[in-house]
């Protein structure tokens, strides 16, 4: 049996080169672990475990719809994954 726990933390950045946006930073922490009996190999990991809202990718964009007197400058991100459980087995001949 091995098991272990892992994070990930990025913190809070410029996402436009004048500083005027500021990109999120997070903390994001994994669980995982192994059994082994026998000939079956059991995985288990849960990503995300705190369920923390997060982005993944984060950018400063300019955009200008028709009529508007000038650009809109904003953050774009894609958020994070939630909290995501994965279980995998497999068995040895």
């Amino acid at each position: 049996m091995t098991s272990g726990l892992r994070y990930r933390h990025i913190g809070s950045r410029a996402a436009d080169q004048a500083d005027s946006i500021v990109a999120r930073g997070s903390t994001i922490v994994e669980l995982f672990g192994t059994w082994q009996i026998a000939r079956v190999h059991l995985v288990v990991t849960v990503d995300n475990l705190l369920s923390t809202v997060w982005n993944e990718a984060q950018f400063a964009t300019s955009s200008r719809l028709r009529g508007e007197p000038a650009p809109v400058t904003e953050l774009n991100f894609t958020p994070g994954a939630p909290r995501t459980v994965q279980v995998g087995l497999d068995y040895r001949f």
